[in-house]
Parts: structure tokens; C-alpha cells; sequence
């Protein structure tokens, strides 16, 4: 399922400036392949990007009050973070900018110059709640399980607790306050890891 959103994000042409996949292909990508939260992504500008260290510098994101959004700093220290980004995420964050790029060249003047990295054709920045919308809409529209925008960071650190990334570094990597949040929003993983143990046992006690 994970694979053929990838798939159908490349190939969308459902309407106009998706000659090259969907609009919000970068944005949801990268959500999916970092596990930050909407706001983080919508907050994002170049500043944010150390391509040298290839990370991301989590400093402030798009908050909605009133049906209203504006940009804040996060809201607790552990949120200010650094995380690490691969070179496909890297990709895909270059590739934002010169689609952000071509924008700005065809609005000229009229551009806003707020920096941020996610936008309109015309430079107004999306709405997190509409933003969030269109996600669930598109699954709907392709044929795949609706899911909230939550869910790409969901699905991110479940795959990082399968691929053995230790509990503390998914919990730095979320922004959580500590392990104990991590291990119990994601307990359906750690229970696995328990019968696995359970598998070790078997095998060190094992007679004969």
C-alpha cells in the first residue's frame, strides 16, 4: 500500500501544475520518509535545510487558531530538534525548490517573501486543514485507505521500530517528551519485540 502511494503520487495528472506528479508530492514524501508533523513541514524554508550534514533543523512550524494559521516556535524544548535526512529526502527537498523556483519567477513581483518552502503556484502558503484534506481526498480519489496527514508519521516510525532503530533515537527523531510516550503510542510494535524475546529464551534454554 505504502509502494503504490508512492507510485500513483508520481504519476498523478488530475489537474492543473501536476504535469509532474502531485502538487504535495514532495511535502507528503517527505513527511513519510522523516515522520514530522504537518506543521513542521508546512514551516519548513531553506534555512531548515543543512545539506552539508544532510539534516533537518526542526525550528518552528504552522499552527492553526480560529481556523487561522500562522507560524509559532514549537511549543516545548524537545521539539527544537535536529534529524537526520537521506539522500532521496534530500532529493525531494531540492526538487521543492525548484518547483518553489519556477513559481517565483512566474508571479515576479507579486511573490511573498516569507521563505517558506511549501506553497501555492501563487505563493500564499496552503492551509494546514485543507492541506490535510487533500491527503485524504487523494487516497479516496486513487482508490487507497483514506488516512489522516498523522498517518505518514505514524507509518514512518513503525517502520523505523521494524528496522531496529533504537526506541530512543525514534523518540528524538518524533520530537516526543521521552521514551515511555514513544513505547506507548507505539506499544503494537514493542509487543513484537517482547515475543521475539520470548523466541531468544526458547533458544537459550533449549535442551539437547
Amino acid at each position: 500500500e505504502q509502494e503504490h502511494f508512492v507510485n500513483l503520487l508520481d504519476t498523478w495528472t488530475g489537474q492543473r501544475n501536476n504535469k509532474n506528479g502531485h502538487q504535495w508530492r514532495e511535502a507528503w514524501l517527505i513527511a513519510l520518509g522523516t515522520g514530522m508533523r504537518l506543521g513542521e513541514v508546512l514551516g519548513l524554508t531553506d534555512m531548515h535545510i543543512d545539506t552539508k550534514e544532510k539534516r533537518l533543523l526542526i525550528r518552528q512550524q504552522v499552527t492553526v487558531s480560529n481556523h487561522t494559521p500562522r507560524i509559532t516556535g514549537p511549543k516545548s524544548k524537545k521539539l527544537v530538534r535536529e534529524i537526520a535526512i537521506d539522500d532521496h529526502v534530500l532529493g525531494l527537498l531540492r526538487e521543492q525548490q525548484r518547483k518553489r523556483f519556477k513559481y517565483q519567477q512566474e508571479m515576479g513581483k507579486e511573490w511573498p517573501n516569507h521563505g517558506l518552502l511549501f506553497t501555492h503556484p501563487n505563493g500564499r502558503n496552503p492551509h494546514p486543514e485543507r492541506f490535510s484534506r487533500e491527503l485524504r481526498r487523494f487516497m479516496r480519489v486513487v482508490g487507497l485507505r483514506p488516512i489522516r496527514f498523522h498517518g505518514l508519521r505514524h507509518t514512518w516510525a513503525t517502520r523505523a521500530l521494524e528496522e531496529g532503530v533504537p526506541l530512543s533515537v525514534v523518540s528524538h527523531h518524533l520530537g516526543h517528551a521521552d521514551e515511555i510516550v514513544t513505547a506507548r503510542v507505539y506499544q503494537h510494535v514493542t509487543q513484537e519485540f517482547s515475543r521475539a524475546a520470548t523466541a531468544a529464551e526458547h533458544t537459550i534454554f533449549k535442551k539437547g
